[in-house]
């Protein structure tokens, strides 16, 4: 059975394991502590970093959204719509999911790593500006769910339970994103319990 390498806060990790469970793949989920270094990611991928898929083979699969296409041509287009336009904006959401994601992940790391009095608090506000514009962009355009669930929904709802866990008020002024989040979690519970925590 392929091993997930992954890490419950990360929402790169809640979106590959989201995919796999969407598109009915088994695997085996291995919580990872990326700042250990441990020899089997390392080993697995040479920048550390989670999600990893290792296949049965040894072959591992990185990151999340190769992961997201590895599970959509396993599963015939279980993750992503086949018709071009739809598929099209599909990745579109979750690239801009992602880009969410990436600015949040960059403003948790600019405080965790850096000492107190070398935060350089306009890099946070110029990431936490990214994040808010890409939820208002949503939240002006809320993605329907009445065709199914595929990988654009499942990176935008991975972006929002981050956004929960790290700055939970910055989803303040979306509340249809909060109506969204709340259809997708009822839909597909198994997948809500797979959301950063």
């Amino acid at each position: 059975m392929p091993r997930l390498l992954y890490s419950d806060p990360s929402p790169y990790s809640a979106k590959a394991r989201m995919g796999l469970t969407l598109a009915n793949i088994a695997y085996e989920s291995v919580p990872t502590d990326t700042s250990a270094e441990p020899a089997e990611l390392m080993g697995s991928n040479p920048l550390g970093k989670i999600p990893v898929l290792i296949l049965d083979d040894g072959r591992t699969i990185f990151d999340s959204g190769v992961i997201l296409r590895y599970a959509d041509r396993m599963s015939g287009n279980g993750v992503f719509p086949l018709e071009p336009d739809a598929r099209l904006e599909a990745e579109t959401m979750e690239s801009l999911a992602n880009g969410i994601c990436d600015a949040l992940v960059a403003m948790v790391y600019e405080r965790r790593y850096r000492p107190e009095e070398k935060v350089h608090q306009d890099w946070i506000d110029r990431q936490i500006g990214k994040a808010e514009r890409g939820f208002a962009h949503f939240e002006g355009d809320v993605p329907s769910l009445e065709n199914g669930l595929h990988g654009g929904h499942i990176a935008l709802r991975s972006a929002i339970g981050y956004a929960k866990l790290r700055k939970p008020d910055i989803l303040q002024g979306c509340p249809k994103l909060g109506e969204w989040a709340d259809g997708f979690d009822s839909a597909r519970p198994d997948l809500a319990a797979l959301l950063p925590k």
